[in-house]
């Protein structure tokens, strides 16, 4: 079932050693522009705005100290099909490859505590 992303969904990125942050958490954050719809009093996530992943370890040191920290905004590809004023919005479960890590970063959740569904998806 698909649900419309709000903004401050959770998102997952894997990918990363073991031993550090796996997978990083991240949230949905606002981008350029927004749709302006609310649900619940939280906007509406749309293509424009970002999955963002804080500084989090990509290797790991031969004493085992998680390095190279990096922090990751990316867009999920655009592929739901449910656009709110003209703009398309995201979706729980869509996803990007995450560039340092070469895993896979997914929105797991919506930012709230309601669900929306369209079509019973």
């Amino acid at each position: 079932m698909s649900k419309i992303a709000l903004l401050s969904a959770p998102c997952e990125a894997t990918g990363h050693p073991s031993v550090c942050t796996e997978p990083a958490n991240g949230s949905v954050t606002e981008g350029n522009t927004s749709t302006s719809v609310r649900i619940n009093g939280t906007v509406v996530a749309n293509h424009a705005d970002e999955m963002f992943f804080p500084s989090h370890g990509h290797a790991v040191t031969p004493t085992g100290a998680c390095t190279d920290y990096q922090t990751h905004s990316l867009v999920p590809s655009d592929t739901g099909g449910i656009s709110i004023n003209d703009k398309r919005v995201m979706q729980n479960g869509d996803t990007q490859t995450d560039p340092g890590s070469g895993g896979t970063a997914t929105i797991v959740g919506i930012g709230n505590q309601h669900a929306v569904t369209i079509n019973g998806k």
